[in-house]
């Protein structure tokens, strides 16, 4: 759940605030108890994936999906099995 902290209370909060969103929690500051700003952890650094590895990848996808078959069955008769 969010904590909700008014804009009032920041400079005397502002250590252990910097903590709480450091561990996880999202922090939504309010002025006159409207929404702000919200305050949250920093994303995961992104990984920047190269062509090689993308060329990898789909080659992968395609060998395992070239194993697989519907047996038989037609996209529209599955999809007729799942409304039923």
């Amino acid at each position: 759940m969010d904590t909700i902290l008014p804009i009032e209370q920041i400079p005397d909060a502002a250590r252990s605030l910097v903590r709480r969103v450091a561990s996880g929690e999202t922090v939504v500051v309010t002025e006159a108890g409207a929404p702000l700003v919200e305050l949250r952890p920093a994303a995961a650094e992104r990984r920047v994936v190269s062509r090689e590895e993308v060329d990898a990848i789909q080659a992968e996808v395609r060998r395992i999906r070239a194993g697989l078959s519907l047996r038989g069955l037609s996209i529209k008769d599955l999809i007729n099995e799942g409304r039923r």
